[in-house]
């Protein structure tokens, strides 16, 4: 699975391997930030010529003999902030953790370019290439991207070699009168073409929808129940957005965007129900209990403001932003000296956070600036009036004068 975390600064993109689709192990970056140039900050990257038969294989197409991505870049730090546009990148080892090789004519779109059109005069953003074989426009490669000047709105764009791009058309193909239409994806069902695209701010709620289409220009939006909506789950209460759907083996796999009280996570909803995948607890010998933050449910994370993504080398974290906190339930060795462990990135220097035992402080902990790219751990004791007579104790990290807590990669007793 190739996924985009967007953390303090900007959009990365990553990697994730799974065996069956339900349960999935973060690798690490391949679209980091370059800290210069027209994407310095900005690296949100969709696989770009993927087998589009529903139900078939969806495995990547090689093009020029490489591997292809189209991404969203931008120079500036935060969420999505102006201008973006859409460069391309390959690689000739799509499953490998290694950077893309970023081509030296991006941007390919952008609204500097002259025949930028009045729908896409603000920004661009996520894209999607299909190769057509039947060159039903009279070009192999055919991108849809959504963009604003006011509402997103869905465009096309057609190359024949993957670098030079002409804007096709004056118009968007899928749009409404406000709001958002965005981030699609496209498959082949029979003599049907299909746009997986999300919706949000033109109807009750921001969601996953669909259109048909003959001829990969005109299209007949779906109005009847959507893919999926937000539920009353705390985790995907407030959205069910951006679409990527696969059939395999006879059942559907719809991942999505679920925003809620955990930010925002990748969910999943299919066509045959499964078992509840039920996460356990895997301490390594010489571990009292070990906190794994991708899987940290098993540790009943509770907290405010706070919220995980992907850090470097793929690796999980979870902070609290200012003002916020969280917590973990750890089992501890009662009646005798416990030691807790924690791993922190380089990065974050100058942080300051509270640690606390069972709502006790145990230190204040400000991050060093002696690590620079790398993780570290550091150790503190516990003494045992904190834990006398327990079998576990809630540890917790508190933001302190307006700063992050955290970000924390990983938690153990010893």
């Amino acid at each position: 699975m190739m996924y985009v975390c967007m953390n303090q600064v900007g959009y990365e993109t990553h990697l994730a391997e799974s065996d069956d689709l339900l349960n999935w192990k973060m690798l690490g970056t391949i679209m980091s930030f370059r800290k210069e140039g027209w994407d310095a900050w900005q690296a949100d990257g969709g696989v770009a010529l993927c087998d589009p038969v529903w139900g078939g294989s969806s495995a990547l197409q090689q093009y020029d003999g490489k591997y292809w991505l189209s991404y969203i870049g931008g120079a500036l730090q935060g969420y999505e902030t102006d201008p973006l546009a859409i460069g391309m990148a390959w690689t000739q080892a799509p499953t490998q953790v290694q950077e893309w090789t970023r081509i030296p004519e991006n941007p390919v779109l952008s609204r500097e370019q002259p025949d930028v059109r009045d729908f896409e005069k603000g920004t661009l953003y996520k894209s999607q290439i299909i190769w057509d074989k039947k060159e039903t426009l009279g070009y192999p490669f055919v991108m849809y991207y959504n963009a604003r000047s006011g509402p997103k709105r869905i465009g096309m764009a057609v190359s024949k070699d993957m670098v030079h791009w002409k804007r096709f058309g004056k118009d968007p193909v899928v749009a409404e009168a406000k709001g958002i239409c965005g981030d699609p994806q496209l498959v082949r069902m029979g003599d049907l073409w299909v746009m997986f695209y999300f919706g949000a701010y033109w109807g009750p709620t921001i969601c996953d929808t669909f259109a048909v289409s003959k001829d990969l220009v005109h299209w007949t939006k779906w109005t009847g129940p959507k893919l999926v909506e937000p539920t009353d789950k705390p985790w995907d209460k407030n959205a069910a957005h951006k679409p990527w759907l696969l059939k395999h083996d006879g059942v559907v796999y719809h991942f999505y965007c679920a925003c809620g009280d955990k930010g925002r996570v990748i969910a999943l909803a299919t066509s045959k129900p499964f078992p509840p995948q039920k996460l356990v607890k895997a301490v390594p010998p010489g571990f009292v209990d070990q906190v794994k933050v991708d899987e940290d449910d098993v540790w009943e994370p509770k907290g405010e403001k706070t919220g995980t993504g992907a850090g470097p080398e793929g690796r999980c974290y979870r902070h609290a932003l200012p003002g916020g906190w969280f917590s973990y339930a750890l089992d501890v060795r009662a009646d005798q000296p416990n030691r807790l462990v924690c791993t922190y990135w380089g990065g974050d220097s100058g942080r300051t956070f509270d640690i606390l035992v069972d709502g006790r402080k145990l230190i204040s902990q400000t991050m060093p600036a002696d690590h620079p790219g790398q993780f570290f751990d550091v150790t503190y004791d516990v003494p045992v009036d904190l834990i006398c007579g327990k079998k576990s104790v809630r540890v917790e990290f508190r933001s302190v004068a307006g700063s992050v807590a955290g970000g924390l990669y990983g938690c153990a007793v010893r």
